[in-house]
């Protein structure tokens, strides 16, 4: 904290005596006539008349006993005598009587007899003090003074001195007697007298010697002069009310003042008597912390892109938490935040888009898999399939420029455990290049059965120039170690296995899955168990031939000892005629349809034929319970006893230890209990309403197109048949659950009436029959019921572009500018009037939106505040928040719209001529002159209308459209008790009087000033 030094110097600060003067002294204006006495003879007006009765408050110069000055009478040398005797009396600081004057010899003319004894005593204190000594040592007391005689008793009697460097203004002083030329010089000098002619040679008044005598006397009783004031070296502050000062004598000296304000600061601070004033410049540590929270919260804001989308989520949430702690400092301030608008539709963005399912960003993270990131869990059925590829035709990738790639239904998938990161190796080609990911419509679904809408990723570049690493080492069990890289790998490069003692261990690299990311080791045999491996790989390369990082690198293992137990399977469970379950002592690895053994034949994996054929199995293991497999087979033809059994060494545990051959006889039953319905519902999803059928187990649908069945609408029962052959599996339900649209089952009702698709509002109540299970056990007797409501538009409610405006309003961007105050925005359909009107849903950069309005023809009308857009030009409007009438939320929406200042002109009125009333507005205007004998203002004295008067006031409103300036002519001027009166002007019914930009002038009553 500084002040600055240059102001100091040069007169920031300045000092001033703080002691009183040593005598009151009392300026012009401050001359009041004594209470007990006021003198008959003075005029007020008379420049000497302060000076005479001054002379009276000093007790320097008296009236007479009658009251009586007798200014215009000539002064004599007695009188002057008598004056300044008085005036040495009250300055000596002694009574009269305390003089000792016996040693001063009197004068000739003035002996200790002579009569006026006040003469005698006073001619010999001034004869003592020096200020008379006579002609010839008479005093020649009733001789008139002159003017040159009087300065130099004026001089002697005040100790006047001559003023080196001032010159006297006195131009006659030649004509004085050169003994008296000097004191008259000290006079003017000193400003005793005023006058360029002093006249010498002629005789005082006694209203000039009292002007002449009380100037003498208070340039003697001035005060002395303040001594001069150290100067300020520099000051700095403290802290809020405390300044240290360091003077130029040395001393430093801190001083209390009143509390300073971040910046530059006034202060005031005394120091040895005198008073400095000056500034000091503070720096409050809070007041900058806010500063740059605020700087900081601008700077992010700005940095948001102008489409938001969830890639920008973190960025958005950054942005708020900044102008959440700018909040905390100082909310006040922090209100004026630049783009704060912006970032209110920004997060209101983010929340609409984490409220609907929809692709939140796509990036390349390698040279061979793009990341697909979701704002909320997908169904993983829904995007990858069984064997780990990606789901045909959900996920489309186009080469915009550089190295062409391949994503399809043979590329390798995987979702993440929270379901929303999707990543997808190519099936062809590594990204070098531009890129664009699109979703296809109705494919992915959000775990809540919702499908994710469309999603078109902007063009991204994608090069790989990052080193692949190992990133992790399992072990899988006691002889395999799992090496896992951070991305896959098109070369493996060279592998070297090494003991501690440099001698080379056997290890075999399995890199059949290098694509995939990671290689498989399996150790010798005959190496001992806990034994160190360093293994070292060189060359390893990605797809985009970045080589390893290091190169080469080491890494260690050892291989695991085994447990002493083998894996056994501990029980064999028939589930009817086509599976059966096998459940091991504890889990196991590398179980394959070749190891199972089915009354001594081995079985062999499933191909794309639809069904199990012969020698066909497929094994599923338990999600829950690891020791656990199912396994399907090709059914046999009726029930019966048969061996199932495993090959030697079919399956390892978690140590290595193998498993022996295994064989056991057990029945097969046919499945003979019929399927059970265990639940039927209507659910809506995307607006489309479907009937949900779940069983107990999985089913086939047989002939389903004329199932009995009846309807019931306005309470009409109609029978007839339901035709549900739209019926199909739901995914990965293993056919445990079959679904149909609602607006694609018919109902054939008896008699001649055609089929038609069930109607709305109708209930429907139907057999079903010809579902069975996989014993062909038919559905056991079931009826169910259902009722059609109405497919809902689950589309979102979108602004109509097309706005009717034309230049300089932006054409065709879906916002309507109807007037400065007012714009339109129409939407594709029926609105939910709550959000609609909701005003904190729509946002123009920089104004206010004071309200909204549902119109017909869904149609929203926006009220701007009047009197607060001040700018001309382009700003930004956002919508977000409006839903359909169906409750669907819109996509946010943004435009860019040419926006005209909305500030109405005002005026004030004034009465420039009995009969004229001057307007003058704030800006120029027009539409103000008499049209067609319509007046926009009417002239009232004390509120009536004057023209109503009698006789009347007619009023004709003069002047030129487009300036600011116009008049109000009466017909006849106002008469004295008119002009006495309040005179206002009001609006007429006509009033159409507006600025050059069409804001209309808007008032109510305004007073005439006069």
């Amino acid at each position: 904290m500084t002040i600055n030094k240059n102001k100091f110097m040069t007169g920031a600060i300045t000092a001033a005596m703080v002691a009183s003067a040593i005598a009151p002294v009392a300026g012009a204006e401050e001359v009041k006539t004594n209470a007990e006495v006021t003198y008959s003879d003075v005029d007020p007006k008379s420049s000497h008349f302060p000076f005479i009765y001054k002379a009276l408050d000093y007790n320097i110069m008296t009236g007479y006993a009658d009251n009586s000055f007798k200014p215009n009478q000539k002064l004599t040398r007695a009188q002057v005598v008598k004056a300044l005797g008085k005036y040495v009396v009250a300055n000596s600081g002694k009574s009269l009587s305390e003089f000792d004057l016996t040693d001063v010899e009197s004068f000739n003319d003035v002996p200790s007899t002579y009569r006026d004894e006040e003469l005698y005593t006073y001619s010999l204190i001034v004869k003592q003090a020096g200020i008379f000594r006579g002609d010839n040592n008479n005093l020649n007391g009733a001789q008139l003074i002159t003017r040159e005689q009087m300065s130099q008793v004026l001089v002697k009697a005040f100790d006047l001195q001559d003023l080196p460097g001032d010159n006297s203004e006195v131009t006659d002083n030649a004509s004085a007697n050169s003994q008296y030329r000097g004191f008259i010089d000290i006079l003017s000098e000193n400003g005793v007298t005023s006058v360029s002619e002093y006249r010498p040679k002629e005789t005082t008044t006694r209203a000039q010697f009292a002007t002449f005598l009380v100037r003498a006397y208070e340039i003697a009783n001035a005060p002395e002069p303040a001594p001069e004031a150290p100067e300020v070296e520099s000051a700095k502050a403290v802290d809020a009310t405390t300044i240290e000062v360091t003077f130029d004598n040395g001393e430093v000296v801190e001083f209390e003042v009143d509390t300073l304000e971040h910046g530059e600061n006034e202060v005031t601070f005394e120091y040895e008597g005198k008073e400095y004033t000056g500034t000091v410049n503070y720096v409050d540590e809070a007041v900058v912390a806010l500063q740059e929270a605020i700087a900081a919260a601008e700077a992010a804001i700005i940095a948001l892109p102008e489409e938001i989308t969830l890639a920008d989520k973190e960025d958005v949430y950054a942005a708020d938490a900044l102008v959440e702690y700018a909040f905390e400092l100082d909310a006040e301030a922090a209100a004026g935040i630049a783009g704060l608008d912006f970032l209110r539709y920004a997060l209101n963005t983010i929340a609409e888009l984490e409220a609907e399912p929809v692709v939140a960003s796509v990036s390349a993270i390698n040279a061979k898999q793009v990341e697909v990131k979701f704002n909320t869990a997908i169904d993983a059925s829904t995007a990858v399939d069984t064997d780990g590829t990606l789901k045909t035709g959900v996920i489309n990738v186009a080469t915009i420029s550089g190295t062409t790639v391949t994503v399809d239904g043979a590329s390798v998938a995987a979702l993440s455990a929270d379901g929303k990161t999707l990543t997808i190796d190519t099936t062809s080609g590594t990204f070098n290049g531009q890129y664009v990911v699109k979703s296809v419509e109705d494919t992915i679904k959000a775990t809540t059965g919702e499908f994710l809408p469309v999603y078109t990723s902007s063009v991204f570049s994608a090069k790989d120039t990052v080193a692949p690493a190992i990133s992790s080492v399992e072990k899988l069990n006691a002889s395999n170690v799992r090496v896992n890289f951070s991305e896959p790998l098109s070369s493996a490069g060279t592998w070297t296995f090494k003991f501690a003692d440099g001698s080379t261990a056997i290890v075999t690299p399995d890199l059949g899955d290098l694509s995939a990311g990671y290689v498989d080791l399996a150790i010798d045999s005959n190496i001992t168990a806990g034994k160190v491996i360093s293994a070292t790989v060189l060359g390893a390369a990605d797809f985009a031939n970045n080589l390893i990082s290091p190169n080469p690198t080491t890494f260690t293992f050892s291989k695991g000892a085994l447990d002493g137990t083998a894996p056994v399977v501990s029980s064999v469970t028939p589930n009817g005629l086509n599976k059966f379950e096998l459940k091991f002592s504890e889990e196991v690895q590398n179980l394959t349809e070749s190891d199972i053994l089915v009354d001594g034949v081995a079985r062999t994996a499933a191909d794309a034929t639809p069904g199990l054929l012969t020698t066909e199995a497929i094994i599923t293991q338990s999600t829950t319970d690891k020791t656990r497999y199912t396994v399907e087979i090709a059914p046999f033809s009726s029930a019966g006893i048969h061996s199932v059994g495993l090959v030697a060494d079919a399956v390892t545990d978690l140590s290595g230890e193998t498993s022996a051959a295994f064989s056991k006889v057990v029945e097969f039953k046919a499945d003979t209990t019929a399927p059970k319905l265990t639940k039927s519902e209507v659910k809506t999803e995307n607006g489309v309403e479907y009937l949900y059928l779940t069983f107990d187990e999985s089913v086939t649908e047989g002939t389903v197109s004329a199932l009995a069945a009846t309807e019931v609408k306005n309470y009409v029962t109609v029978n007839g048949t339901l035709d549900l052959s739209g019926l199909a599996p739901v995914a990965n339900t293993d056919n445990k659950q079959h679904f149909v649209a609602l607006s694609s089952i018919t109902f054939d009702p008896a008699g001649s009436a055609a089929a038609a698709v069930i109607s709305n509002s109708a209930t429907y109540t139907v057999a079903l029959t010809g579902f069975t299970d996989a014993s062909n056990n038919p559905l056991a007797s079931t009826s169910i019921s259902f009722k059609r409501a109405a497919d809902t538009d689950l589309t979102k409610p979108a602004v109509l572009l097309t706005d009717g405006d034309s230049a300089p309003y932006t054409v065709d961007n879906g916002v309507s500018v109807i007037d400065n105050d007012t714009l339109h925005v129409t939407f594709d359909k029926a609105l939910d009037g709550a959000s609609a009107t909701n005003k904190a849903n729509y946002t123009v950069n920089g104004l206010v939106v004071k309200s909204a309005t549902l119109l017909p023809n869904n149609v929203v009308e926006l009220k701007l505040d009047a009197n607060t857009n001040t700018l001309t030009g382009v700003r930004n409007v956002a919508i977000s928040g409006v839903k359909s009438s169906t409750g669907v939320l819109m996509n946010a929406f943004a435009a860019s719209e040419y926006f005209v200042e909305n500030v109405r002109p005002t005026f004030t009125a004034a009465l420039t001529q009995n009969d004229e009333i001057t307007l003058t507005f704030s800006e120029n205007v027009v539409n103000l002159t008499n049209d067609a004998g319509e007046a926009d203002f009417e002239v009232n004295i004390d509120g009536v209308d004057v023209t109503t008067f009698s006789p009347a006031v007619a009023v004709t409103e003069v002047g030129t459209d487009g300036t600011r300036t116009y008049t109000l002519e009466l017909s006849r001027a106002l008469t004295a008790a008119e002009y006495a009166k309040t005179l206002t002007i009001t609006a007429t019914d006509d009033l159409d009087v507006e600025d050059t930009n069409e804001n209309v002038l808007s008032f109510t009553s305004v007073g005439v000033t006069k």
